[in-house]
């Protein structure tokens, strides 16, 4: 008989009392972001560029110095989401944190042009800049070089200009919880949580993805471990109630398992792939004798996220059946009732380096695009202009608004999914504790490309200066911190500035005058 753990619900650390409008709160099988019912439209995010699968290895993948000091090819630990700017070791860098320009390319078709509201990532470097400045007698030189450390604050910082929220990775890979002792993964706890914990896009954090936690009682007792670390660390440092999740395959037979002795707050399940009809989620399953999520998540108080929704060899299925995404979606939808609190889709942009059935699995595909200036193109070693986006045809358009053809068109990201399901969208009482933070304004320079075959005219990648509806925020300087204090610099301080550059200038001039009259 498996051992029943109750899992602490992240109300449990607060009175109701108590919670401010900088907790992200599940309750009533739902989740509630400032206060307010959030239904998770998302896409999950891995943006492998094209120079990841040439030889030699080029574009945004080029040679790039690690931490370990090694010199070894950017996309090599699949983390797309530092933000480190350094010398390189002397090589060849991009002008700023190095994947910047490719989530600005990204985020801005994700939130202005899908509609979508939180990507999920998969990978982020455990030996970051905060683990080395945070334990300098642990992690030193030669074995640790701080400067060549991993950065991922800059990467929520231009997520959250975009609207969008994220569910970052704590500690992911199998091997680092099974091989790392548990003091160096609490220290690695430590270090993400001070890096992003207080992080105005920080939505939900995820330990591990796809473990197989039901046939590994030792791996479970880890995983719980750093999941209880977490929730305590993040009280310690800064008072705030983010859920945990861990993402698991669909196993009708280990979901009962799980649910009960996970200390989880959010039950995640990559179980999107069901073909288009995902209702036998949430209904009784007599073959593999589960009574189904909507009974689960009453009886334990977890709702379900569906970590990854889409189908294999999805060129071949959209032919077929052009909005089986809508009719997927639908059943998320639905089930909100249920305690469904959204998914991501599986995945933004399609990854060359896949399985071949797993290819085509995007809503976009990159192509190159061409930088004048170095004759060069996106693909080529010490090139870092992002490769261009190209929408899918069909796909793209059903998940942003529907096919003006389908019987499930308004099942879609542009659908209210409260008037869809006729309901209103809920709110608990929280504290408040003033507005989120506000970004100053100042565009990171973009390359000039050509994307061939397209237009003989330059192009840019990604264009600056243009936000989200959602987030009604300006464009955020690269280096500058977000600062969650009231004391933000904004838009203003650049115009004070100029009058008072303007004074100066006045001011010298009437002097210099003054000093010829005087000869």
């Amino acid at each position: 008989m498996a051992l029943m753990i109750e899992a602490l619900p992240p109300a449990a650390l607060k009175p109701d009392n108590k919670l401010t409008d900088r907790d992200v709160v599940i309750k009533n099988l739902k989740l509630y972001v400032r206060g307010k019912e959030f239904f998770i439209k998302g896409l999950n995010y891995s943006p492998q560029p094209l120079g990841a699968s040439q030889t030699p290895i080029g574009g945004m993948c080029s040679i790039k110095k690690t931490v370990y000091g090694q010199d070894v090819d950017a996309c090599y630990f699949e983390d797309y989401f530092d933000g480190v700017e350094s010398d390189n070791g002397g090589l060849a860098k991009p002008d700023g944190p190095w994947w910047k320009k490719v989530w600005e390319r990204d985020m801005k078709v994700m939130s202005q042009e899908l509609g979508a509201n939180t990507i999920r990532v998969y990978h982020m470097e455990s030996i970051s800049k905060t683990l080395l400045d945070k334990y300098p007698k642990i992690y030193f030189p030669p074995k640790y070089i701080p400067q060549y450390a991993a950065v991922h604050k800059p990467f929520l910082d231009t997520a959250f200009k975009y609207g969008l929220k994220v569910i970052v990775p704590m500690v992911s890979e199998e091997t680092i919880l099974v091989n790392t002792p548990i003091e160096d993964l609490k220290r690695y706890i430590e270090a993400r949580v001070d890096e992003l914990g207080d992080h105005e896009a920080l939505l939900m954090w995820k330990i591990g993805n796809e473990l197989g936690l039901y046939n590994k009682p030792e791996l479970r007792t880890t995983v719980n471990a750093c999941i209880d670390y977490t929730r305590e660390y993040m009280m310690k440092k800064w008072n705030r109630i983010i859920p945990i999740t861990t993402a698991e395959i669909d196993l009708p037979t280990s979901y009962v398992t799980l649910a009960n002795e996970m200390h989880i707050d959010v039950f995640t399940s990559n179980a999107g792939y069901r073909d288009i009809g995902l209702y036998t989620l949430w209904e009784p399953d007599p073959n593999n004798k589960f009574q189904g999520w909507t009974a689960l998540s009453k009886e334990t108080g977890l709702p379900l996220l569906i970590g990854e929704f889409g189908m294999h060899e999805q060129d071949k299925r959209t032919a077929q059946m052009p909005d089986w995404v809508n009719q997927q979606w639908k059943s998320m939808v639905e089930y909100k009732k249920s305690g469904c609190i959204g998914g991501l889709f599986f995945e933004f942009n399609e990854e060359p380096k896949k399985p071949v059935a797993q290819r085509d699995m995007g809503l976009v595909r990159f192509i190159p695009s061409f930088d004048s200036a170095q004759n060069k193109n996106s693909t080529d070693p010490g090139v870092f202009v992002p490769d261009a986006i190209e929408r899918k045809p069909v796909v793209f358009d059903a998940i942003k608004q529907g096919l003006p053809s389908s019987n499930y068109k308004q099942y879609s990201f542009a659908g209210d999914v409260y008037t869809l399901t006729n309901t209103p969208q809920t709110s608990i009482t929280v504290i408040s504790t003033g507005p989120p933070p506000a970004i100053p304004s100042d565009p990171v320079p973009q390359p000039t490309v050509v994307v061939p075959g397209e237009s003989s005219s330059p192009v840019h990648p990604s264009s600056p200066a243009h936000v989200s509806s959602s987030s009604s925020q300006p464009e955020p300087r690269p280096s500058y911190s977000i600062s969650n204090s009231p004391g933000s610099r904004d838009s203003g301080s650049a115009t004070s500035s100029s009058q008072s550059l303007i004074l100066l200038i006045a001011v010298m001039v009437l002097a210099t005058f003054t000093i010829v009259l005087n000869h």
